[in-house]
């Protein structure tokens, strides 16, 4: 994941549910394995994964993940790209990070049934492998590799969102500091 902290303005966003697509196994297990928290995961969990896995194609500014949602699913990015954003006092939105294929996405809110989720929307076309929330509490309860790697996925996923989120804030206080302050007058 990587982060530019731009403000911008909000885009039409849709709340619909991404499509259903049909993928074989063998092009989920290859999907699985661009993950980097799954790269130490052994091909026998992987697969057993890849059969609880439900594709879903969405369109550029499509919501994979709703602000506020919480104990949804976890989604792996198969293709495309997806941006955390959070909505700005002052209108428009900061982006957080940007996810490329192999990021795995909402596994905090998935693992923590109350932490609210940011928003996540597809800045692409895309295709995201939906895990159930069910399932994955299955799996991160359990005690082999694969639990283990999506424990440590979340545990970073929520490090590397609260650093940049906060960035995203004091960015868009700077801004806000910086138009409420009088043209001539100098800030305090």
């Amino acid at each position: 994941a990587h982060s530019a902290q731009l403000v911008r303005p909000s885009n039409p966003r849709s709340e619909s549910p991404g499509e259903p697509v049909p993928v074989g196994p063998r092009r989920l297990l290859d999907a699985i394995r661009t993950s980097p928290d799954l790269a130490a995961v052994v091909v026998p969990s992987l697969e057993r994964l890849a059969t609880e896995l439900h594709p879903q194609r969405y369109a550029a500014n499509e919501v994979i993940i709703s602000a506020g949602s919480s104990g949804g699913g976890a989604y792996l990015l198969a293709s495309g790209e997806a941006e955390v954003v959070v909505p700005l006092d002052q209108g428009g939105t900061a982006l957080v990070a940007t996810f490329g294929p192999g990021s795995l996405l909402g596994v905090v809110s998935a693992v923590d049934n109350d932490a609210p989720s940011l928003e996540t929307l597809c800045s692409s076309n895309a295709i995201a492998l939906e895990l159930e929330h069910s399932a994955f509490q299955s799996h991160c309860a359990g005690t082999d590799e694969l639990a283990t790697a999506l424990r440590l996925a979340a545990i970073r996923a929520l490090i590397e969102l609260v650093t940049r989120a906060h960035g995203a804030w004091v960015l868009a206080e700077l801004l806000g500091a910086a138009r409420a302050t009088p043209a001539g007058r100098p800030r305090r």
